[in-house]
């Protein structure tokens, strides 16, 4: 049972909450690191016109905004997860709005770097490719960009695009700030009748609940709020639309979706496959649904059904250190390394746990090279927290292991495999739970 109000971050225990001091120990030492870069844009900014000159002037070039690129990385990691502890506090705020400022004067100070490439003949670019040794481990990089030449502006149009980085932001962070920092839902009372608070966090377990009228009134109290400021999210959501499309229009594409894929190299048939094919069996989700309408015994179904436990009697409390051994456990399987390294992770507080006020709402893991991974959450008692936690280490391992073994410019992964990881630790801890003795209904209950 939720306590009527949520904790003060200052309540948690320190094991449950993430130590963003192994990146910087204290603001100075951000501060410091940040007046460093800062001081040191020039640098980069002064290869312009440099980089065809050689092979040895390109490849200095790259490793010099490789070295500043894990520097703004790690400033920028810190900013937005102490800005996400609690998204109400000005200090963290005014701390992350001038690393976004930082970040795009980087890049505009670097935006000349793909108009320069893509100008080398390719023929150019692969004899240095042959003769410098340090540029070899750029071959990847230097071929996908020049794959990208009819996308590519003169460097005065990229240095614009990249200052205009910070208003095209706007909308982003103007949705955060309404969503996490000023809504404040209205209590409604639980199943018990007890009157606790509404929030993100809970609002799941609530559509959960198998009291039909708890569902419907944290449904209600929930979109009745975010309504009341319809014209703001509706306009947010248009500016953000539309800066999708003048990106993709400034640099010659002919949708956002385009510009979405390309960088990644996908065709467009890769992704209207995927919808197609989902919409060609939409009568499973149907069926599904029309189940769940006859299991919960409804003349009609609604939104706030949608997620009520078909077993409720299956329902359990799982706090987070059962969580935490059950995924550790799941893992396993994929070798003592693996495992290990999620164990030092657990022991290393990469977990922010619980939910308080003003804390950012979801989930999600981050860090960046040169720092361990970081998740953020904001755990409920239940199975469903228990999945998150294993999806969200699965994205965790994925970084964890390509910063061990790549270097900076390739030491991310594409979005469009970046699930891979983490449905793949949500499909080991289901194998893991249902090797466990349980009843019937838990059995059921994970198969559904």
């Amino acid at each position: 049972m939720p306590a009527a109000t949520l904790p003060a971050r200052s309540d948690i225990p320190v094991e449950f909450t993430w130590d963003l001091e192994s990146i910087y120990p204290n603001p100075e030492a951000w501060e410091n690191d940040f007046r460093t870069l800062e001081a040191r844009l020039p640098e980069l900014a002064g290869f312009e016109g440099r980089l065809g000159a050689s092979a040895t002037a390109l490849a200095a070039g790259l490793n010099l905004r490789d070295d500043l690129g894990v520097t703004l990385g790690k400033l920028y990691s810190y900013s937005h997860m102490k800005r996400d502890e609690d998204t109400t506090r000005p200090s963290a705020q005014g701390l992350h709005e001038r690393m976004v400022g930082l970040y795009a004067r980087f890049s505009a100070a670097g935006a000349f770097f793909t108009p320069e490439i893509v100008s080398l003949e390719p023929a150019t670019v692969e004899r240095w490719l042959q003769s410098e040794p340090d540029l070899t481990v750029y071959r990847f990089l230097l071929e996908s960009t020049l794959r990208q030449k009819a996308h590519t502006r003169t460097p005065e149009v990229e240095g614009l695009l990249a200052q205009s980085m910070e208003v095209g932001q706007g909308a982003s962070t103007i949705y955060d700030m309404l969503t996490d920092a000023d809504l404040k839902f209205p209590r409604i009372r639980d199943a018990d009748g007890n009157e606790v608070e509404l929030t993100h966090g809970r609002y799941i377990p609530f559509q959960q609940s198998p009291d039909r009228r708890v569902r419907k009134d944290s449904f209600e109290a929930l979109y009745t709020t975010y309504a009341a400021y319809k014209n703001t999210v509706a306009a947010s959501y248009a500016t953000s639309v539309k800066g999708d499309i003048f990106y993709a229009r400034a640099h010659s594409y002919d949708s956002a979706q385009e510009a979405a894929l390309d960088g990644e190299n996908i065709p467009l048939e890769v992704y209207s496959n995927l919808v197609s094919t989902v919409e060609s069996r939409l009568d499973l989700m149907q069926r599904y649904l029309r189940l769940r309408k006859q299991v919960l015994e409804l003349n009609e179904l609604h939104m706030y059904d949608v997620y009520a436990d078909l077993i409720p009697q299956a329902k359990k409390e799982i706090p987070f250190p059962q969580a935490r051994q059950d995924v550790l456990a799941a893992v396993g399987v994929l070798g003592d390394d693996y495992r290990q390294a999620v164990q030092r992770g657990f022991n290393s507080r990469w977990v922010d746990v619980y939910e308080t006020p003003g804390k950012a709402s979801g989930a999600y893991s981050s860090g960046s090279y040169g720092t361990h991974p970081f998740i953020l959450m904001n755990f409920q008692d239940n199975l469903d927290g228990v999945y998150t936690l294993a999806h969200e280490l699965g994205h965790s391992m994925h970084s964890y292991c390509t910063r061990e073994t790549q270097p900076p410019v390739y030491s991310d992964y594409s979005l469009f495999v970046a699930e891979v990881a983490s449905i793949t630790n949500e499909a080991l801890l289901t194998n893991y739970l249902l090797q466990q003795d349980m009843d019937l209904d838990t059995r059921k209950a994970l198969s559904l």
